[in-house]
């Protein structure tokens, strides 16, 4: 005897959700994973490169790119930058737009490439948006069976999907506290892990902490604490150092703290805005040579600075044409008071160019 069972089975269909910078979201289909090509807008695209890091590589080794198709996360989203509505996407990459399509950090972005330049050792792509952020969504097809046999065998395997639905729902969240401490025993006693954990969190007050490993198998550990990468030296229980590398900056010493997470983001400066600080500073250096056209500055990696709030200071070197028309490098340092760098807003407060100077230098100590 057969009858009739109506069954619901879930289905997966890959689409993508597309946020234009309009009211229309548009959708992207077919999408064939051997060789990336998608159809959009009845349009066969073929994504070129499928991620940044590709894409900075294939830009660094010279190769044309205008008309590319790129896939890239947000990292930091800054409508009001002076190079326009930029999405950046790494230290080096910022993708510009002339029109605010309001993204996000961790959005992923599919645009193409409509032209590519390089200042101060980082690239400046201006992009047309295809679509924002690709999404799965899960639907359910309704099937009819009549057999008993399917019935019975339907039955098995809901059986087996009931039982790792429990499993899924009674698994434990763990806590990012909780895993630092699990990947540092490894190395050391659970109370030097959850000792060190608490003087990251509660007395430098950092929030986002992770635990990467030892170096060179020794008693210094690396510590990914609000994105700067910190070591954390164990001497002994209850006895640390925590610094960062290649820096002036010691957090946590003799028991004490020495630099909070908030006074080092106060006188830190991220690649981002590094590069505008640069071009200010360029700015106030090109209004005091003889021929500012032929100003040559060398990349951000050369530049030297210090800040503390909104004060920064530069320091760094040109060549340029003097009065007689000879290229001669100078050196220079110029400190600024930042207004509004979105609007590329500043007060300068020093300028000194090859032992000429005016203003006066305000100290950091």
């Amino acid at each position: 005897m057969k009858r009739k069972i109506m069954c619901l089975f879930i289905g997966i269909l890959l689409i993508c959700t597309c946020g234009c910078g309009s009211n229309d979201a548009d959708v992207i289909e077919n999408v064939t994973a051997e060789n990336n090509d998608v159809n959009y807008n009845n349009e066969n695209i073929t994504i070129d490169y499928e991620n940044a890091e590709l894409y900075e590589t294939a830009l660094n080794e010279g190769r044309e790119t205008i008309g590319n198709i790129v896939k890239f996360e947000v990292v930091e989203y800054h409508p009001g930058s002076i190079a326009g509505y930029n999405a950046w996407a790494g230290e080096h990459l910022n993708f510009i737009s002339q029109e605010d399509v309001m993204l996000k950090s961790d959005d992923v972005v599919t645009g193409r490439v409509v032209s590519v330049k390089q200042e101060i050792g980082s690239w400046f792509i201006e992009y047309e948006l295809i679509c924002v952020n690709e999404e799965i969504e899960v639907i359910e097809v309704v099937q009819e069976i009549e057999d008993e046999d399917e019935v019975e065998e339907l039955d098995s395997v809901e059986n087996i999907t009931t039982s790792d639905t429990v499993v899924t729902e009674n698994a434990q969240v763990i806590t990012e506290e909780e895993e630092f401490i699990e990947a540092f025993k490894e190395y050391q006693s659970e109370a030097v892990a959850s000792e060190v954990y608490n003087i990251y969190a509660t007395e430098l007050g950092f929030e986002n902490i992770e635990f990467k490993g030892t170096l060179d198998s020794t008693l210094n550990y690396e510590i990914i604490a609000n994105g700067y990468n910190t070591v954390v030296t164990v001497i002994e229980e209850g006895d640390y150092r925590i610094f960062i590398p290649s820096s002036p900056f010691v957090l946590y010493e003799d028991g004490c703290v020495q630099t909070s997470c908030a006074e080092l983001e106060d006188q830190t400066i991220d690649s981002y805005d590094m590069q505008s600080y640069y071009i200010i500073a360029k700015t106030i250096v090109e209004d005091n040579l003889k021929n500012p056209k032929s100003a040559d500055f060398p990349s951000t990696e050369e530049i030297s600075y210090q800040k503390k709030g909104n004060l920064v200071a530069l320091k760094g070197y040109v060549y340029a044409e003097n009065s007689f028309g000879a290229t001669v490098k100078s050196d220079w340092v110029v400190q600024f008071y930042v207004n509004d760098l979105g609007m590329f807003d500043y007060t300068v407060q020093y300028v000194e160019l090859d032992g000429s100077s005016s203003g006066e230098f305000i100290s950091y100590e």
